[in-house]
């Protein structure tokens, strides 16, 4: 774990996604029973819940909403929350609709569409955070810019085997081999600390790992690879 528990929060994140896809499965399985054999509603318990449900996401989401964009974890939270209070707003309408209109087939069509919130809900979060656990590039990163932007500083030749992975929300890696001309150390390291920087003040990339590589010594090996 050199990293730590970074990826506990993803892990995390991946398991509230798969709850959600549960759960918009158990609702749709409960709104295709009630089409298919509709029940009595107990309207003033159906208002007084959801309405306590409504007052309790509000509060939750307006403690989250600062913290939403630092962490996928509290991202997927805040999203959850936010279904859960349009939810608890769809059935407080439909508890009115049933006690002043009689209707009651908007309590399992409404259910329908809650599922439907919640499993895209879902499947956004198991995307992102299986993204990432699988060390998939960051979509926000354009991997080709950033050679082409390495490749512009004094004293690089070429760039490649360049990798870039989300260890966690706001924490990218970096990985690459940087081909450099024949210079002394003390300017190889001046290199790899313009690099460093230039990944740090550009894309927000501080944990890399670049290996220099001598462009004669580059030159040489692919001659002997070629003949």
């Amino acid at each position: 774990m050199t990293f730590g528990y970074h990826r506990a929060e993803v892990l995390a994140a991946l398991a509230n996604g798969v709850a959600l896809s549960v759960i918009s499965i158990w609702v749709l399985y409960e709104a295709f029973l009630r089409v298919m054999s509709p029940r009595l509603i107990d309207t003033p318990l159906m208002l007084a819940a959801a309405g306590i449900g409504l007052a309790g996401n509000l509060a939750v989401m307006f403690l989250l909403k600062h913290h939403a964009g630092k962490s996928i974890n509290i991202q997927s939270a805040f999203v959850h929350v936010v279904y859960d209070a349009v939810s608890s707003v769809a059935v407080i309408i439909t508890g009115f609709i049933a006690m002043y209109m009689g209707i009651t087939i908007v309590d399992p069509l409404v259910a329908f569409l809650i599922a439907g919130l919640v499993a895209r809900s879902a499947y956004t979060i198991v995307r992102s955070s299986t993204h990432i656990l699988l060390e998939g590039a960051p979509r926000e990163l354009d991997i080709q810019q950033i050679i082409s932007t390495l490749k512009q500083l004094d004293g690089v030749v070429d760039v490649h085997d360049l990798h870039v992975w989300t260890i966690s929300t706001g924490m990218d890696a970096l990985s690459g081999h940087v081909v450099v001309r024949d210079q002394m150390l003390s300017q190889s390291s001046k290199l790899l600390d313009d690099i460093n920087k230039v990944l740090a003040d550009r894309y927000n990339i501080t944990h890399t790992t670049i290996q220099l590589e001598n462009e004669q010594k580059v030159s040489f090996k692919r001659t002997l690879t070629k003949s």
